[in-house]
């Protein structure tokens, strides 16, 4: 009966999905017809209908479903799909913006052969002409005149940036066109990008840096890989050079050189897990693809700037609530770091103290005073080893 079941689903898959191909077909056959030519395009919004490109005797425009014409045929180009709920149309090297979120309506006539529009439609518009980008504000004023190679508009904190490429490099100007950061980096991360918006990541000559909100250099721009994002919450950033992991604080210091482990844990408060043997893959755009080796791992503290754990176990987790979770004996599922197979399991404290030796299974995270641990088939409660908060019954898996 089960398989019975199934071919009938299978089956009527197979009809539904030929019906509606079926009935695409027809209406793009219908809007040949009519046009002389169709292309499906996504639906701008996934609720709305499909909408059509058109053309006719050397122009092109937009339909909807029904062929009813939303942007008229006169237009050298169309873009329906383009952002949310805008149509771009060029004649003439010149581009028509249309609303078309309720009614259709023309957002926007300009003499530019670009126009970006970004999803919040904030009120600048980045323009291009004669190859050369600039920003224009919503009654068409040139605010940012066109004389860069690219130009990106951002909004943070209530203040309006544009990020600017210049002789092949980026900076960054106000919207009264002072340089707030030099046109001397290969890339610069947006405002808008960063939780806190005060640290960017900037690449030059391949290498990358840090700079603080007033473009001053804070890392300099000599490491392969930078994760940032640490700096928001705290002081200290992860760093690589080739193969070697490190941690520099905001003065660009190296806390931790890169030459002392292979890998270092996302940074937790002041303690960071290291790894010491450990031989790391990395993909096409320097991501780390998988682990190759494992090698032993430990825990540093940034703040007295020395180990209290060797590397010595198979795997420790990040700290949390005062305690890490560390397994011997283990290994990487499939490659990937994080998936740890076999082994036992135990919890060290913030001394390196092995406060619950290693004999469980499997471990969890500790939420609300207690982690769910199992053992023998059995999956219990633990309470924190440091709250005592009561642990609760046991299960058989």
């Amino acid at each position: 009966m089960k398989n019975f079941n199934y071919l009938f689903l299978s089956l009527l898959m197979f009809v539904l999905c030929g019906n509606t191909i079926n009935a695409q077909s027809r209406m793009e056959e219908r809007l040949r017809e009519k046009f002389g030519c169709a292309s499906e395009q996504e639906p701008l919004e996934s609720e709305d209908p499909t909408w059509y490109k058109v053309g006719q005797n050397g122009h092109v425009g937009v339909c909807d479903y029904r062929g009813v014409l939303l942007v008229p045929l006169e237009y050298d180009d169309v873009n329906p799909s383009w952002y949310w709920g805008y149509i771009k149309a060029v004649k003439d090297k010149k581009t028509t913006i249309f609303d078309i979120r309720n009614e259709v309506k023309v957002l926007m006539r300009t003499n530019y052969e670009d126009v970006r529009v970004s999803f919040e439609n904030t009120g600048f518009y980045e323009v291009r002409k004669d190859g050369k980008w600039g920003v224009i504000n919503n009654k068409g004023k040139l605010v940012i005149p066109c004389e860069y190679e690219d130009a990106r508009y951002s909004k943070f904190n209530g203040v309006d940036y544009c990020e600017v490429k210049k002789n092949g490099k980026w900076g960054e100007i106000d919207m009264a066109g002072r340089q707030l950061v030099p046109c001397e980096y290969d890339y610069i991360e947006s405002r808008w990008h960063t939780d806190g918006g005060n640290y960017r990541e900037v690449k030059k000559d391949g290498k990358q840096g840090v700079i603080d909100k007033e473009g001053r250099m804070v890392v300099p721009c000599k490491y392969d890989e930078i994760i940032l994002w640490q700096f928001t919450d705290g002081n200290y950033c992860e760093v690589r050079k080739g193969d070697g992991w490190g941690v520099c604080d905001k003065n660009g210091r190296e806390v931790i050189p890169c030459d002392k482990y292979e890998y270092i844990s996302p940074i937790k408060k002041h303690y960071v897990v290291v790894s010491k043997g450990t031989v790391l893959e990395y993909d096409e755009n320097d991501k780390i693809e998988e682990i190759v080796k494992n090698g032993k791992w430990g825990i540093y503290d940034l703040e007295a700037e020395k180990e209290i754990v060797s590397p010595q176990y198979d795997y420790i987790g990040p700290e949390q609530d005062g305690v890490f979770a560390f397994n011997r004996g283990g290994h990487y599922d499939n490659n990937k770091l994080g998936n740890i197979s076999g082994g036992k399991w135990g919890y060290l404290d913030t001394t390196g103290k092995e406060i619950i030796p290693a004999q469980y299974d499997a471990v969890s995270r500790f939420e609300n005073g207690v982690a769910q641990v199992t053992k023998d088939g059995v999956v219990s409660t633990l309470a924190h080893p440091l709250t005592g908060t009561p642990a609760q019954k046991s299960s058989r898996k």
